[in-house]
């Protein structure tokens, strides 16, 4: 205003006014004069303030003070209205807006709500809901500028409004207009598909639909079960100026009308315009002062150039060939002659280089061509240049593209009285362009630029593969540069018909010229040059698959519309694509469950260890390697791509818009497995004929591809992984099922017996790996513990009874000094430092020989040990001669009734090197009460087994959790082992000797324990125990974790091992006292997983980093591994011991239903963990709060194991008549009550023998979510 140098306030400045006024003063009518008792009123103007909330009203009393601290950007034409809350408030305005409203749309098929933000939302809401009364197909356009995405969608969902007004003037650069195209509408080429790959379908020709179920370019439509929603804006109408905004002329260039028409244009929504911005008039003109009228111009027919047809042309007979970078003798040699003759070049004035070459008859083009400078052979990279099939790159000479009418094509000067005015000429064109591109189905977009200012948006059909693409350089600033330097234009398929090419030019000249008419609206005058050809802007050339434009002359405000069509190549591929889809069914039918680890998972060590180095996981650039090298790796970021808004800046996505290295990876990789042989041949057809289509449609083909064979491979083997995963349909159920195919592969350095592998090959010793990816590979692969925790649900419950017979009877030939190894290294070193193991061993053999088909006859299995008992036993104690797996199981009872006792084999620091020396020595045994005791200070036997080695924090060598003494769920698992065998007519020992010539047998063991077990573990609420020490209590109503520990408070800690007891020796807990210890184990309960120690503890740190390099004793090198992270493996006991106590035999079909409901609302989280986290599984442990743990294993096999068991616990408990029951299909053997049914027959039945099968009560539909 100062630059243009307005006036004083004041109403006789009024449009000259330094400041706007924010006030008005009206004069009333003599009605209204007398009932307000004045002649005048003031009134405050509306308009908009910067930053301001749109759901609040600025004129309300605030202390922001809009008007008098003069942040109101003033509207002079209108006033603010106070509405109030409600009609009653301001009776007549809402009455008045209302009816004006609904007269409105009475008369017109749609509404626009002007600056709908500055308009109360109640108002908005009331007005609205009258004008659909009276017009229900009413369509609510609104200018919406709130600056809040969110605020936007609250204004939507609330009025529902069906378009938003977006404005192409109102962008501050190509990239910020070429975004507005890419977000308004429109689905994007190679975007991956909605449906995630496990539901995928094999594609199906489309038949009588347009592109249906799919939002990218493909033959195919995509078939699922459902197909979620994606988020999307809502619609938009899009103008290139709207009325009340400054001109091309005031924010740019007035030249910039013609790119800007030609985006609008080619964008995918509805689109609107202004009258006077086609006539380039270089003001805004005001709705409300102005009066003048527009030229009336006279509008030729454009039929010609609506549906041009594409001239083939003259065939050129000569073509200049020109080398304009000097030299001293330039020869050039061309496919003219089949590259025969060299052609001399003359030198002119101007230092190029030149000759006409003729062209014979029936010469084929682009011809190729190339220079031979000073005898080197070169091509010009100024001129059109393509590769050969060599891959030689060479000059091309090509035929012109073709040509419009001539009528319709001479250069015009715009705004003269016998032409059109302004761009009008090419704007009804456009206009056309884009009315076909939407009801033909153009449904696909993609915007890229070759330069800042020079945008490129192709349109594509999904089913015909056609497209129109549009080449705009804009004006946005003035740039004398007609030739930029740009790269090549690479178009998929052939250019079929040249729509438009015209360049617009208003010079300075021009502009001076220009004077407002005072009776007539007018633009200026510039110059619409409208081109035959292509020729004048780029040459191009046509190969198999695609064309590129090499463009050289290129000015401001020129604007490319022409037609393509896909290639024979193209279209080919998409035949042969069909053929490869069909083959895919046969392609997986003979994948084994072993093979199916391989195929879909392999992290990045085991990778390397099969490969012998050759290769890791793939690695996208801007992501680095995926987690894992077989499908699911590619296949978790691909369904992270396509529920990203920003999909397009996703690293696979353009990774795949690339190249097609990842579906060579994956077929290569599968040469290591000739068992899958098929899935490579698959594999490479698909990747052939990807190879010969659009790049830019590649990431959705890529998709399709490895997502189609991921679910068909998926599919396939959960209906091979036993009846209960077959038949059950529930995500969870599938995606704990599939996560147990990661742990169990074969890996060279990580086999269950080297020897055997030798001989056999070590594809022929898969292993239970404990966790990905730090322990998948060699000595830190197979954990004893780990193994016998997770086999009864990821071996048994899936079917693999095979596989868990191998495992069983590996371990069984390695057992020593009665004790199962803890690791095993191959069955060449392993190390007997676990107390646990041993008794996860015996419970998943009473659990293999009530769920396996073979039953127990796994018992009379053969078994040869390694380490013959002669060689270990102790002095005085007679163990029996091992032939069989039974006699392992009793060597290992009467070992540990008789005691044992020994140093660690190489004990030292080559075993462990922070281990201090008295912790090498192993000692376990039976006490008085039955209780299975073991360990010392200084080592760790049971699960929770961190050894410090910080000397900083000095905690190296010292346990954080040495839980010596008699572990409550060793006790358990003792306890389910004796009472089996006391029971079981198969075993052929009745009992254990004891060290003073004294025998017991397995009942007495079993009833001993059910006796003794809460006198010592039981810490009741009223403090009165026999064995409690009420100063040690931290928390009652619970059970003690150990017995007898050296440290004695280390008792009464609260953690979740006695819930492993509760589920496998129910018989152990009065119910009443289980169902309280239950319900207090809910302050152990996380997101994910169980606190492994009480928050109240004072020993209690919630968050474990292993590289905690510090000074604090409790947490250094992650010696709080055990006291407080939250583990996920103890949850599935604790789900299976709270079902089975709150939902004892014969509850009502009520009580099912909660307890089910208390089950799955735990899980609820992990299943969304399954199938959202790239690996596709669950973690070892998480921080306090279910926090992301760095240092955890991101795929941990009991985790996954352990609660699919507790799914199949609750499933199978409702509903024991289901087919789902048994993982064998039926031959659950049922409940034993404890010792034949004599004691405890009340109590909640035996949960360690196989599913629990309660047939008392009435069986209740349930499906697990």
């Amino acid at each position: 205003r100062l630059e243009a140098k307005k006036g004083p306030v004041g109403r006789e400045c009024e449009g000259n006014a330094l400041v706007p006024q924010y006030f008005r003063e009206i004069t009333l009518t003599p009605e209204a004069a007398k009932r307000v008792g004045k002649p005048t009123e003031v009134l405050a103007h509306n308009g908009w303030v910067m930053g301001w909330a749109a759901t609040r009203d600025f004129a309300e009393p605030c202390w922001e003070c809009v008007y008098l601290k003069r942040h109101l950007m003033a509207w002079g034409d209108c006033v603010k209205l106070r509405f109030g809350q409600q009609p009653e408030d301001s009776p007549f305005i809402w009455e008045w807006m209302t009816r004006y409203a609904v007269s409105m749309a009475k008369i017109f098929h749609a509404i626009r709500l002007d600056n709908a933000h500055s308009t109360p939302l109640h108002v908005s809401q009331y007005i609205l809901a009258r004008v659909r009364q009276a017009n229900p197909h009413c369509w609510i356009f609104a200018e919406l500028f709130t600056g809040d995405h969110h605020v936007d969608l609250l204004y939507e969902k609330t009025l529902g409004i069906n378009a938003l007004v977006r404005e192409a003037a109102q962008t501050g650069h190509p990239r910020e207009l070429s975004g507005h195209l890419t977000h308004l509408g429109g689905h994007a080429q190679g975007r991956p598909g909605p449906v995630p790959a496990v539901e995928r379908m094999v594609p199906a020709p489309r038949t009588d639909r347009k592109h249906p179920l799919r939002q990218v370019g493909s033959f195919a439509s995509l078939t699922a079960q459902y197909v979620p929603l994606r988020p999307r804006r809502c619609f938009s109408l899009l103008y290139d100026c709207t009325h009340d905004n400054r001109t091309p002329h005031e924010q740019r260039t007035a030249a910039d009308a013609l790119p800007t028409a030609a985006l609008v244009a080619a964008s995918v929504c509805s689109i609107g315009s202004t009258r006077g911005f086609d006539e380039l008039v270089p003001h805004h003109l005001s709705v409300v002062s102005e009066r003048r009228t527009y030229c009336t111009p006279r509008i030729p027919n454009l039929t010609a150039i609506a549906e041009p047809e594409l001239t083939a042309g003259e065939t050129p007979r000569v073509m200049t060939v020109r080398w304009p970078h000097g030299g001293k003798k330039v020869l050039a040699r061309g496919s003219w002659d089949s590259w025969q003759k060299d052609v001399v070049l003359r030198p002119e004035a101007g230092g190029d280089f030149v000759s006409n070459v003729s062209l014979p008859e029936g010469t084929e083009f682009p011809v190729q061509y190339k220079f031979i400078v000073d005898d080197t052979w070169k091509f010009d990279h100024t001129q059109a240049r393509a590769m050969d099939g060599s891959g030689n790159t060479n000059n091309i000479f090509c035929k012109p593209v073709g040509s419009l009418a001539p009528a319709t094509v001479a250069p015009t000067r715009v705004g003269s009285p016998e032409v059109t005015p302004g761009i009008l000429r090419v704007k009804q064109l456009l206009n056309q362009i884009h009315e076909k591109l939407g009801n033909e189905n153009y449904i696909e977009l993609t915007v890229d630029h070759l330069a800042d200012d020079v945008i490129v948006v192709q349109r594509h059909h999904p089913d015909d593969h056609k497209g129109v693409v549009f080449v705009v350089r804009t004006a946005f600033w003035t740039d004398k540069n007609d030739s930029p330097e740009l790269p090549v234009l690479t178009i998929s398929g052939r250019i079929t018909q040249l729509h438009v090419a015209a360049t617009l030019s208003v010079n300075e000249e021009q502009k001076a010229r220009y004077t407002e008419d005072k009776s007539k609206i007018t633009g200026f005058k510039g110059d619409l040059l409208l081109q035959e050809t292509l020729a004048a802007y780029a040459t191009h050339a046509e190969g198999d698959g695609a064309t590129t434009l090499a463009f050289h002359h290129l000015p401001q405000a020129t604007v490319l519309v022409f037609a393509t069509e896909p290639g024979p190549s193209a279209q080919k591929a998409h035949e042969g694509l069909y053929e490869v889809y069909k083959q895919l069914d046969a392609a997986v039918a003979e994948v084994t469950l072993v093979d199916a680890q391989y195929l879909l998972y392999s992290c990045e060590e085991e990778e390397k260890d099969v490969s012998k180095g050759a290769r890791g996981a793939y690695a996208v650039p801007g992501h680095g390697p995926m987690v894992y090298a077989g499908l699911t790796g590619p296949v978790a970021l691909l369904d992270e791509a396509r529920a990203a808004p920003e999909w397009q800046d996703n690293n696979i996505v353009k990774h795949l818009r690339d190249g097609g290295w990842l579906l060579a990876y994956q077929a290569d990789r599968l040469s290591d497995r000739p068992s899958l042989q098929p899935i490579q041949d698959w594999l490479r057809a698909a990747h052939g004929h990807i190879s010969k289509l659009p790049r830019g449609a590649a990431p959705w083909h890529t998709d399709t591809i490895l997502s189609c064979l991921y679910s068909a491979v998926c599919r396939h083997v959960l209906m091979h992984m036993g009846p209960y995963v077959a038949s059950h349909g529930s995500p969870l159920v599938k995606g704990l099922a599939l996560a147990t195919l990661q742990f169990f592969g074969a890996v060279p350095s990580g086999v269950l017996n080297w020897e055997r592998a030798k001989k056999e090959g070590f594809d022929r010793q898969p292993s239970l790996c404990a966790g990905l990816p730090h322990f998948s590979t060699g000595y830190m692969r197979n954990w004893g513990r780990d193994t016998f925790i997770a086999l009864r649900g990821c071996l048994l419950l899936t079917g693999r009874f095979q596989e868990a017979r191998d495992t069983i009877l590996a371990y069984a030939a390695v057992v020593r000094h009665g004790l199962v190894p803890n690791l095993l290294d191959s069955s060449n070193n392993p190390r007997y430092n676990a107390r646990d193991a041993t008794w996860f061993f015996m419970q998943c053999i009473q659990d293999y020989c009530t769920m396996a088909p073979e039953g127990t006859g796994i018992l009379s299995a053969p078994v040869r040990l390694r380490f013959p008992v002669a060689g270990w036993q102790e002095k005085g104690v007679d163990l029996p001669k091992v032939a069989c797996l039974a006699d392992v199981m009793q060597v290992i009872l009467q070992a540990h009734a008789a005691g044992i006792s020994f140093r660690e084999w190489n004990a030292g620091k080559q075993i462990d090197e922070h281990m201090r020396d008295p912790g090498f020595n192993i000692i376990a045994g039976v006490n008085g009460e039955g209780f299975v005791y073991g360990g010392n200070t200084l080592n760790c036997g049971t699960w929770m087994d961190k050894m410090g080695s910080s000397d900083k924090a000095a905690n190296r060598g010292l346990p954080a959790t040495p839980r010596d003494g008699a572990d409550v769920e060793i006790v358990g698992l003792a306890k389910s082992t004796v009472r089996w065998l006391s029971t079981l007519k198969e075993y052929p020992y009745d009992g254990v000797r004891l060290r003073a010539d004294k025998s017991m047998s397995f009942g007495s063991w079993s009833k001993l324990l059910e006796v003794s077990f809460e006198r010592w573990f039981w810490i009741p609420e009223d403090g009165k125990a026999e064995h409690c020490d009420l100063k040690m209590v931290n928390k009652a109503g619970i059970y003690k974790d150990v017995v007898g520990c050296a440290q004695p408070w280390c008792d009464y800690q609260h953690r979740p091992n006695c819930f492993i007891a509760m589920a496998v020796a129910p018989e152990l807990f009065t119910p009443s006292r289980a169902v309280v210890a239950l319900e207090n184990g809910e302050d152990l309960l996380g997101p994910l997983g169980m606190s492994t120690l009480d928050p109240s503890d004072l020993a209690y740190r919630g968050d474990y980093h292993n590289d905690d390099d510090g000074h604090d004793k409790h947490t250094a090198q992650g010696w709080n591994y055990h006291q407080g992270p939250e583990w996920v493996w103890p949850l599935g006991y604790y789900l299976r011991a709270r079902f089975q106590f709150t939902c004892p035999p014969g509850a009502g079909p009520e009580d099912q239903h909660h307890a089910v409901a208390t089950v799955m609302r735990v899980l609820r989280q992990h299943r969304q963990h399954l199938w959202r986290d790239p690996w596709r599984s669950l973690p070892e442990l998480t921080n306090s709060h279910g926090a992301y743990c760095g240092h955890s294993c991101p795929a941990q096999a009991w985790s996954v194991g352990c609660l699919l068991d507790a799914v199949h616990t609750v499933q199978t408990a409702v509903d024991p008549k289901s087919p789902l029951a048994s993982p064998a299909g039926g031959r659950s053997q049922g409940l034993r009550a404890a010792n034949g049914g004599d004691h405890h027959d009340a109590r909640a039945p035996n949960g360690g023998g196989g599913p629990a099968g309660k047939a008392a009560a009435p069986a209740a539909q349930f499906a697990p979510p």
